[in-house]
């Protein structure tokens, strides 16, 4: 007998009934069995949540990948109280609920001041609340050691040794977001007016869940400085008197590994321009005899013209016949439109050149509404022709009268090379050094590909200023309007630092190596910061002397090298990266007019200038895990990182074809854009970010920098920065493996001693790498057999 439609339909019914009630059993008896491992959490348990790192299933099979899909940090800090919420958004693909606890490390001394979650799937947090408590030491450490035992996930030991905030359960419902809001408050530690916040996130390359970062700043005082050494911030709102200051991460920021550093100092004395508010933060490295600092200073911000240098801006146009095509309609409306956004009292000039070089007037004049009419049709009667007289160009700019109390600006275009007059690369910088009777500033800016990349850089250098390069196609107004933003309202200038004794007398051996050597000016909205090395123990003072709007500016900040923690590890990385940029430019600048010697296809004595700026190069580069173009190499696979003899040529080889050999085109252009962005980097990059010749952006996620070591994975194992081509010179041209002295398995007794021992040092994160990762402490090579993917 055939049955009928409405029989089908009734046995549907039923099996519907009977298989969600087979669901409905079986869920239930999933969530009743106890967790895998993990002691001390309620039975009902199925996921742990570490915001900074991944969602932990601790029940196999049970809402299986549940992951957390964006965090949003609202930070406020006023004076040394900061308060921090956490949004947490985690997101449930599977059809089972989870029930779910958060684990937060937070800074120690934190205090819980509230949890609460959504009380619907997809709904925004409502006033459902949970309960949220910061747990003892000890039960915080034998939570986490039973979480990464079952999980055998390296990854969490980034925050071994933490503080946790521990929250109660809370449900996640199937195939729905979950959101959460946990926050908390501390008291910032606090150092000659600077307040430090951290915020901790994992440091590791594989994180890509983005975060976002809003900071509220208030205090009874002026800001001085705003600073993060770890992301780029962006201001988006100024009370007046500066006494509220609201940023956020930039867009680049977001996805960018690391803890949030920042930094707050509090304006000084009577809040005057006369008053710098200074403060250091330092790195110990007793392999140097000393270590690294970085000196952070400033002025109350302000929003009135009063507090700020006035300018004379002169425009160098480049009028030459490789300018026609639109390039030079496009400069000359780029520069109508910064003498536009000049301010009262400042001046201005126009200066262009082909083969001879032309003058809107014998020196700069005032702002004025008949001066900038009459520079609209200076301006507009320029047409292009000739060659580049770039040497004539830089005297008549460099000559013209300045009135004191200014601050010289040139803004100087160029499309080519230097054709007509002194075409020498070294006479023209001799131009800049011996002619600049004024101290102008000469932001040089490259359009195209044909110009000489060195010589831009070094006529910006020397005049502390910085070269920009527009590529083919980029709009020159566009770009130079850019420039002229960040020049906008100085507010320090002609800046030294000098170390001194307690006498008063210069001290010239405290301090070296400053990165970078010529101090650059301060403008509107940023702060100075200056980074070194410093030698020896005992107790300094370093002087910072500057000019301002209202004069002189003298600041003497105390330093006592008991200050130096390894907690600072971006103060030793980012002097590196300076330092390192430094470096690379002189061997570009000594081939100047002449080919470098091949040093790899000669004695090395034949040129040991080059030698010498090669092997610290490599030195600085193996150590801190900073790379470029030049020695990006260190991160293959194949390469031998005990072979110093192989590292130290590969570089010389690039950088003796790259750097010296590539004076213009676009194997020029790109490093002059990494040159730039290097010496003056302030903020980690992880990634070791590059542009290479093809103009391509480039990452490195072969090396990873954890707390203040750095990692290489080199044949499937991370390799401490410490054992890279740690030869000494009369042994450099030996290659031997490096010899192990222990090895210890992931999970032992003696794994979880060893991630004791360097939670006491701000070290743990060197364990928490996928693989194998050998690891030099206490004079020993330790290597640590980690899995490669976590169990759970």
């Amino acid at each position: 007998m055939i049955p009928s439609t409405h029989n089908f339909a009734f046995a549907r019914q039923v099996f519907a009934a009977i298989f969600a009630g087979f669901l409905a059993v079986s869920a239930h008896a999933q969530i009743v069995a106890p967790p895998i491992g993990v002691p001390d959490l309620p039975p009902e348990v199925t996921h742990i949540i570490v915001p900074q790192h991944r969602v932990v299933p601790i029940r196999p099979g049970v809402a299986q990948g549940i992951s957390l899909v964006q965090v949003d940090a609202t930070v406020a800090i006023r004076e040394r109280v900061a308060r921090t919420t956490l949004d947490l958004t985690v997101e449930n693909p599977s059809h089972m609920q989870a029930e779910a606890v958060l684990l937060v490390p937070v800074p120690a001394g934190a205090t819980v001041l509230g949890f609460a979650y959504s009380g619907a799937p997809n709904q925004p947090v409502s006033n459902t609340e949970g309960v949220a408590r910061v747990m003892p030491r000890d039960d915080a450490r034998r939570l986490y050691d039973s979480i990464v035992r079952a999980a055998r996930d390296p990854g969490l030991l980034e925050f071994a040794g933490a503080t946790l905030l521990r929250s109660s359960v809370f449900p996640i419902a199937p195939g729905a977001r979950q959101r959460m809001r946990i926050e908390w408050e501390e008291l910032l530690p606090s150092i000659d007016g600077r307040v430090d916040y951290a915020l901790p996130r994992s440091e590791s390359l594989r994180q890509t869940v983005p975060w976002t970062v809003q900071v509220a700043l208030a205090g009874s005082a002026p800001i001085a400085a705003v600073y993060s050494p770890s992301h780029g911030i962006v201001e988006v709102l100024r009370s007046a008197g500066a006494l509220v200051r609201h940023f956020k991460l930039d867009e680049l920021s977001q996805r960018a590994p690391g803890p949030f550093l920042l930094s707050v100092l509090s304006a000084k004395g009577d809040g005057t321009l006369a008053t710098a508010a200074t403060s250091i933060a330092a790195y110990p490295d007793p392999t140097a005899g000393g270590g690294y600092f970085m000196l952070l200073g400033g002025l109350a911000a302000s929003t009135t013209n009063a507090s700020t240098l006035p300018r004379e801006v002169t425009i160098v146009l480049d009028r030459s016949g490789s300018m026609a095509g639109g390039k030079l309609d496009q400069a000359k409306s780029a520069a109508l439109q910064v003498i536009e956004g000049l301010s009262n009292g400042e001046r201005f000039n126009i200066i262009d050149y082909s083969n001879a070089v032309g003058l809107f007037a014998r020196e700069p004049v005032v702002l004025s509404e008949q001066s900038v009419k009459d520079a609209r049709a200076h301006l507009a009667s320029l047409r292009p022709s000739g060659g580049t007289n770039i040497s004539d160009a830089l005297v008549e700019a460099l000559r013209q009268p300045h009135v004191d109390g200014t601050l010289g600006i040139v803004l100087f275009l160029t499309d080519g090379l230097p054709t007509v007059g002194q075409t020498s690369e070294r006479a023209i910088r001799e131009i800049v050094e011996k002619g600049n009777m004024h101290n102008r500033r000469i932001y040089t800016i490259g359009v195209g590909v044909d110009v000489n990349v060195p010589l831009l850089d070094r006529v910006a250098d020397l005049t502390r200023a910085r070269a920009t390069y527009i590529a083919p196609g980029e709009d020159v107004e566009v770009k130079v309007a850019q420039v002229a933003r960040q020049l906008l309202g100085p507010t320090l200038a002609d800046i030294a630092l000098t170390a001194r004794t307690s006498t008063g007398a210069e001290d010239t051996k405290r301090i070296r190596d400053l990165a970078p050597r010529r101090i650059p000016d301060v403008f509107a909205g940023e702060q100075l910061v200056v980074f070194g090395a410093y030698v020896g123990e005992t107790p300094a003072l370093l002087e910072i002397t500057a000019r301002s709007a209202a004069g002189a500016v003298v600041a003497t900040v105390p330093f006592d090298p008991a200050i130096a923690t390894t907690r600072h590890g971006y103060v030793a990385r980012l002097w590196a990266t300076r330092r390192i940029a430094e470096l690379v430019d002189e061997v570009r600048q000594l081939a100047a007019d002449q080919p470098l010697q091949p040093v790899s296809a000669a004695p090395p004595s034949s040129d040991p200038r080059v030698k010498e700026l090669v092997d610290e190069i490599v030195r600085l580069s193996a150590r801190f895990g900073v790379l470029t173009e030049y020695t990006a190499f260190f991160a293959d696979e194949a390469t031998n990182l005990s072979d110093w003899g192989g590292l130290a040529g590969g570089a010389c080889d690039l950088l003796e074809s790259r750097a010296a050999s590539q004076r213009s085109g676009d194997g020029a252009v790109n490093q002059g854009i990494n040159y730039n962005e290097m010496k003056g980097k302030s903020q980690l990059a992880y990634d070791n970010r590059f542009v290479d010749a093809q103009m391509r952006e480039q990452r490195i996620t072969s090396v990873q920098q954890v707390n203040d070591r750095c990692f290489y994975n080199n044949r499937g194992t991370w390799v401490d920065s410490q054992l890279v081509a740690s030869k000494t010179a009369a042994t450099q041209q030996q290659v031997e493996a490096i010899h192990i002295d222990e090895t210890i398995e992931f999970g032992s007794d003696r794994h979880f001693a060893l991630v004791n021992e360097l939670a006491n040092e701000g070290r743990q994160s060197v364990l928490s790498l996928p693989g194998d990762t050998l690891v030099r402490h206490q004079s020993k090579n330790i290597l640590v057999r980690n899995p490669l993917q976590p169990t759970l």
